[in-house]
């Protein structure tokens, strides 16, 4: 299947399950054709030109890292009903979380992205049993303008040909027991309110605010490059005081 795809029952809600390979031109869920919840879950290879997940819709990626959700387009996640569970954002495309819009990397299962994520909203990464991992692998890029939260462990690992940016109106706020950052690297603006911080190979920081029990460990090769730019601030606060050091 090739053609525009429209989940959008009038009736009521409806749920969806694609577990074969499939595709699509573009690819609607909810809207305002009707009021009810319009939930498709991809747990097999889904292809989409473009599309559009819709406030009354739910998008449910549980996949694996050979059946992939691939956007070649443009897909934009408006609400709070974009949930990644587990397998590959794919695609030469961009799957875009506009402002004021949610989307959660829920439980403990590997999440990979080669393709383009843009959090333009706020994106949580929640695994209560355990930690989460997500891995950004050949050319993929997840470009944060909006907030990406954390507050179970989380190790992140970005293939050298791949991207992590925090840009500068967003932020990366981690209330975890242990983040590990292992590959380039780009944080504007971050915050680590506990726990401990590993971070291998490249990274290159703006301002990094470190609570009073937090560590950083800086681990990697004579190579390797961190990088504390000039006229930004390094902030440690312990027992509610706020001391400042200067790194250029």
């Amino acid at each position: 299947m090739n053609d525009n795809v429209f989940i959008a029952f009038s009736l009521g809600s409806v749920s969806v399950r694609i577990g074969l390979p499939a595709k699509a031109g573009s690819l609607t869920i909810g809207g305002s054709q009707t009021q009810y919840q319009q939930t498709l879950t991809v747990s097999g290879t889904l292809t989409v030109g473009s599309g559009t997940l819709n406030t009354n819709g739910v998008l449910v990626i549980e996949t694996g890292p050979t059946a992939p959700f691939n956007v070649t387009g443009t897909f934009y996640a408006y609400g709070g009903g974009l949930l990644f569970n587990s397998g590959l954002i794919g695609g030469n495309g961009t799957l875009i979380l506009p402002i004021g819009s949610t989307m959660n990397f829920t439980g403990p299962a590997a999440k990979e992205i080669s393709g383009n994520l843009k959090i333009d909203g706020t994106a949580t990464v929640s695994s209560p049993s355990g930690g989460s991992s997500i891995f950004v692998r050949e050319k993929g890029s997840v470009t944060v303008s909006g907030q990406f939260l954390s507050s179970s462990s989380l190790d992140i690992s970005v293939e050298s040909q791949a991207s992590f940016t925090v840009a500068s109106n967003g932020t990366f706020k981690f209330n975890g027991a242990k983040l590990l950052l292992q590959g380039p690297f780009s944080l504007a603006t971050w915050s680590v309110s506990q726990g401990t911080v590993q971070v291998v190979n490249g990274l290159n920081s703006g301002i990094l605010t470190l609570g009073a029990s937090s560590q950083l460990s800086l681990i990697g090769g004579p190579s390797e490059q961190r990088t504390f730019q000039k006229n930004h601030w390094w902030s440690h606060q312990p027992y509610g005081r706020n001391q400042q050091l200067q790194l250029s």
